[in-house]
C-alpha cells in the first residue's frame, strides 16, 4: 500500500469515529445499536472512539471497570486507548456494541430505560445471574437475547 492510499484510509476512519461521536452526543450511545448492520459492521471495523466507554458505563448506570469486566476487556487496555486517543480495537468494540444491543432491546421489551438497565444489572433467575455478566460471549449475549424474547412472549423460562 502507498503512503497517499493509507492517508486516504486513516482519514476515511478518522471521519468514521467523528460521525459516531456526532451521532452519540445527538442521540445517546445506546442508539448505535439500532444502526443498521452495514453501519455497525463499519463501526467495528474502523474502532469506536475509547470515549464510547464511558458513555456506555454512564448509560448503564454502572462504573467504566464493571463495564470493562462484563465485555471482558482489560481495563488496562481501555486505559491506554482512552490515553493514546487511538480507537478500540475491532474486537472491543464489538464487545461494546453487543452490550449496547442488548441495552436497547431491554429498553423496548420494558418500556423504559430504567427498567431496561435494572434488569440488566439485576439477577435474573431464568439465567441464574446479571444478564450484563453474560454478555463477554456470544453465546451469553445470545442467552440474554432469548431470556428478553421468552418475556416478550410470555413463554416460560
Amino acid at each position: 500500500m502507498d503512503a497517499i492510499s493509507s492517508r486516504h484510509k486513516k482519514s476515511a476512519s478518522g471521519a468514521r469515529r467523528s460521525d459516531v461521536l456526532k451521532r452519540i452526543k445527538r442521540s445517546g450511545v445506546v442508539a448505535l445499536a439500532s444502526e443498521s448492520p452495514l453501519k455497525r459492521i463499519e463501526m467495528v471495523r474502523t474502532g469506536l472512539p475509547a470515549l464510547v466507554l464511558e458513555e456506555t458505563a454512564a448509560a448503564l448506570g454502572i462504573s467504566k471497570s464493571a463495564l470493562m469486566k462484563a465485555a471482558g476487556i482489560p481495563v488496562s487496555t481501555a486505559g491506554a486507548q482512552q490515553r493514546s486517543g487511538k480507537p478500540l480495537s475491532p474486537e472491543d468494540s464489538e464487545k461494546i456494541l453487543r452490550i449496547l444491543r442488548v441495552a436497547r432491546r431491554a429498553e423496548e421489551v420494558f418500556g423504559d430505560q430504567d427498567r431496561g438497565r435494572a434488569w440488566l444489572t439485576s439477577d435474573v433467575h431464568a439465567l441464574g445471574r446479571r444478564p450484563l455478566d453474560l454478555l463477554d460471549t456470544q453465546d451469553g449475549y445470545e442467552l440474554v437475547i432469548d431470556e428478553l424474547g421468552r418475556i416478550v412472549f410470555g413463554a416460560p423460562a
